[in-house]
């Protein structure tokens, strides 16, 4: 019997579950929408259907389950597996995530912060083999670093650190889910796409995003992305700036930990060099002299499935 782990990526618009071999490969994976607005009970639910479609495909391929690790949006103890804040998942505070998994299927559980697990797949089977001293940057829904010093993965007194994307950079910029105001979230996350790409269609400058909305397609980073790639002019800028705020916001970080690598992945980063090339612009740009000649800023190799992979490492 082969034995395996489960790795569960948690995210403010899906959830992912997936059986992962020891040598990081995924077996099966399924998924569902999360649906974050609605009650603390209906999601968890949700993951526990998703959790015993895995157990049963298990069982179906006579895979033996070690361990189930969960990345959660937000703030997490993970020495108890609760969630303390979640964000993009309005309802949740204090959950016990852990305790209420592992009760539920008899197998033991761990909880951590959905970027930090997704650091932890591109350090063992990504981008990151080989350094010691890196930075993964998730932009998505939100926007969450998962740090990697000398080998070791970073969490902090409050189980807090890496929340890069709380850092401000506009004092009177948008609103963030946080709650404060002009954070790098606000500014360069999927929900700031969206948010500029509804004002562009309001004002009609964009021919090809409005056909796109007539044949169904919904609102949403991968929509811009979309049209950005069909050539248009508005979606390239909205990309771009996204780039500029990112840039801007990890030149600081750069300064501060003097990493040797900034993985970026997440839906957003798909735009490709729309989005690393002024990311890198602005680290040249403001960064000081000798972290920035020593930090590479590369695309996530694990894709969408860093997460699931990652967790599964836990």
């Amino acid at each position: 019997m082969q034995k395996v782990r489960m790795g569960f990526d948690l995210g403010g618009t899906n959830m992912r579950s997936a059986l992962v071999s020891e040598d990081g490969e995924v077996i099966f994976s399924n998924e569902c929408e999360t649906l974050a607005q609605e009650e603390a009970d209906k999601v968890i639910n949700r993951i526990k259907n998703l959790i015993k479609e895995s157990v049963s495909k298990a069982e179906e391929k006579d895979l033996q389950i070690q361990s189930i690790g969960i990345g959660v949006p937000g703030v997490i103890d993970t020495d108890s597996g609760i969630v303390k804040s979640c964000p993009n998942i309005p309802h949740w505070k204090n959950i016990e995530l852990g305790k209420i998994i592992s009760e539920e299927f008899g197998i033991k559980t761990k909880v951590d912060n959905d970027v930090r697990v997704t650091a932890l797949g591109e350090y063992y089977f990504g981008a990151g083999k080989g350094y010691k001293n890196i930075l993964c940057v998730a932009v998505g829904t939100g926007i969450g670093g998962g740090i990697i010093l000398n080998g070791e993965i970073m969490r902090g007194p409050s189980q807090s650190m890496g929340e890069i994307g709380h850092i401000t950079l506009k004092k009177d910029g948008p609103l963030c889910g946080c709650g404060n105001y002009g954070c790098l979230e606000s500014l360069a996350s999927s929900l700031a796409i969206i948010r500029e790409a509804k004002e562009v269609l309001d004002k009609g400058k964009s021919e090809i995003m409005e056909k796109q909305l007539e044949h169904g397609m919904p609102i949403s980073a991968y929509f811009v992305t979309k049209a950005l790639h069909d050539g248009d002019i508005e979606a390239a800028r909205i990309m771009r700036e996204v780039g500029e705020w990112l840039g801007i916001g990890l030149a600081s970080v750069v300064n501060l930990l003097n990493p040797e690598i900034i993985i970026i992945g997440g839906g957003v980063s798909l735009a490709g060099n729309v989005i690393f090339n002024p990311v890198k612009e602005e680290i040249a740009k403001r960064a000081l002299k000798i972290p920035r000649e020593l930090v590479k800023v590369v695309p996530a190799q694990l894709g969408d499935s860093a997460g699931m992979i990652g967790a599964s490492a836990l």
